[in-house]
């Protein structure tokens, strides 16, 4: 039970990385980098993400990610995470939403928002919350 204990206590936030890979009328893609900590003394693997992403607080799209991603014993590692939404999306959420945009780009606060699953030999942590919720200008700056 004590792995479990550790593998709860994981931390994560956003570093080493944002960037718009694709800006168009049908689609944007922002690749952002995040790390997670792992705090116990054995190995642990990141499975199972699952993730809502919201702009200005309207949902525009989810994400799910099988692939494993190994973290050593009391390190930290970085992972890459696409997020792709069409921009009509936003429109959708009103001209208020559509105005402040235009006015003030880097004020969007895009928030990804979900669960994930740690693994530790034969222990894990089954949804594990993680909640990243920047402006744009924020995100920007990592």
């Amino acid at each position: 039970m004590r792995v479990i204990k550790k593998l709860k206590k994981a931390r994560y936030d956003v570093g080493k990385g944002f960037k718009v890979r694709k800006l168009s009328k049908n689609e944007v893609v922002i690749r952002i980098v995040f790390w997670v900590e792992n705090p116990s003394d054995i190995n642990m693997v990141v499975t199972r993400q699952k993730y809502d992403v919201l702009v200005n607080g309207w949902k525009v799209g989810e994400i799910t990610n099988a692939n494993p991603y190994r973290i050593d014993a009391q390190s930290k590692s970085y992972f890459p995470l696409d997020i792709r939404f069409d921009p009509k999306d936003i429109i959708k959420a009103g001209k208020a939403n559509l105005t402040q945009i235009l006015n003030n780009p880097n004020s969007l606060r895009i928030r990804l928002k979900g669960r994930l699953t740690l693994v530790s030999g034969f222990f894990y942590v089954k949804g594990f919350p993680l909640d990243l919720d920047y402006t744009l200008a924020e995100w920007k700056s990592f």
